[in-house]
């Protein structure tokens, strides 16, 4: 985030080295980490609502959640604080009801991180994402309504609300998901902070299934517009690639690269972004790539002129190569199991499929082992026109089916 720089080396350095061993403020911020895992059929709902981007409080969202059985749910919200000295407060409600009611204590905040129930995150200059559990608290199929009331000497403006979801729907295929939180500080080096941190992994171990789909949602805080910065998923661990080289070729590694080239660009609101993937730059889907313990690589910029710096907007006289503060707070890894078409789970999609998709067409209670692969034009019926186009699929592996995943 663009901000001037207020706090001497020295002052810095003496913060850092007198800072409690629990604090939930660090300058580098904290690593993404899983918080929830595992294998259901149904699926996960991730929104930021209808509002996003940094803004006053009281800050409102509402989210329309689908029908299913709950699950797992967190509510996050991102909070501004202007310095990291500053101090203040954020009181969150969720459809009308009190979820916690959070003290931000600055450099000395002492507030947990990585626990089952509330957690905060502080980091650089005084970024703050609160994560509440909210399981048992949301409305499947309805409107629900998160508010963010921050008070305080704290800045108080709100980035965003975020809600995460994972439920059950027998209708739905099998998936496998990962549900990471934390708050990195991606940074250059300051005059107050004299170091950099240029890239981070974000994990999602663990063996995997064969997917038929798979999808990359990814919540940063601190971006902005015409800054470069790159996100790559599964990218080998060679010398040229952005594994670990800070100038590698980016033309080479397209394949694993999402997005462009400035991924965190404020697109969802005032340095607030939220991404999704299901395909990378050069159109490979994502499922292509999945393999166990995979990951996700968060960069700031790239070193261009190959001097080993990447360099700022407030790096003295040279062009910009990436942003002066982002990261990522969120990342969610859903695998879908399962082929579209393949109503009897054996794999294939052949005209035993079509016969059974006619079936049912004919009888809504007509059995079949993954009923959410019998739309195959995504319309929300299952009919005659779905038991043609898997007919015509098992007749012809190239001909096109959607069924909404």
């Amino acid at each position: 985030m663009k901000k001037l720089e207020i706090l001497t080396a020295v002052l810095a350095c003496l913060l850092i080295f007198i800072m409690p061993a629990t604090a939930a403020w660090n300058f580098d911020g904290w690593e993404v980490k899983t918080m929830e895992t595992g294998s259901i059929k149904g699926d996960v709902f991730v929104s930021y609502g209808d509002r996003s981007g940094l803004s006053s409080s009281p800050y409102t969202s509402n989210f329309n959640l689908p029908i299913g059985t709950e699950k797992y749910s967190r509510l996050y919200v991102g909070v501004w604080g202007a310095t990291e000295s500053k101090t203040g407060w954020v009181n969150t409600t969720l459809n009308g009801a009190s979820v916690g009611n959070m003290t931000i204590g600055g450099i000395t905040d002492t507030n947990p991180t990585y626990t089952s129930s509330t957690n905060v995150y502080g980091r650089g200059n005084g970024v703050w994402w609160a994560s509440y559990n909210v399981t048992g608290k949301v409305t499947m199929g309805a409107a629900n309504s998160a508010t963010a009331t921050t008070g305080g000497t704290i800045d108080g403006r709100v980035y965003a609300i975020v809600l995460a979801t994972v439920y059950t729907d027998a209708s739905k295929p099998e998936i496998q998901y990962w549900i990471n939180e934390g708050s990195l500080n991606l940074h250059y080096a300051s005059s107050g902070y004299p170091w950099v941190q240029d890239k981070t992994f974000v994990w999602f171990n663990g063996t995997t299934i064969t997917p038929a789909s798979a999808k990359l949602n990814a919540v940063y805080l601190t971006s902005s517009k015409g800054e470069p910065d790159y996100l790559y998923f599964n990218p080998p661990d060679a010398g040229d690639s952005p594994y670990s080289n800070m100038a590698w070729d980016i033309n080479a590694y397209r394949t694993y690269q999402l997005n462009g080239n400035d991924v965190a660009d404020a697109s969802n609101g005032l340095y607030f972004d939220f991404e999704s993937f299901t395909s990378t730059n050069d159109s490979t889907l994502l499922k292509s790539l999945v393999s166990g313990n995979n990951y996700a690589v968060f960069w700031r910029g790239h070193d261009d002129n190959n001097d080993g710096t990447i360099y700022a907007e407030f790096t003295p006289t040279n062009p910009v190569e990436g942003e002066s503060y982002v990261g990522p707070v969120f990342a969610a890894l859903v695998l879908k199991a399962g082929l579209c078409g393949d109503v009897n789970r054996d794999g294939y999609v052949n005209v035993l499929d079509a016969t059974k998709v006619k079936n049912r067409a004919g009888n809504p209670g007509y059995p079949l082992a993954d009923e959410w692969a019998a739309d195959v034009n995504c319309d929300g019926y299952v009919n005659v026109l779905d038991a043609t186009k898997v007919k015509n699929r098992a007749g012809n592996p190239g001909y096109p089916l959607n069924c909404c995943t």
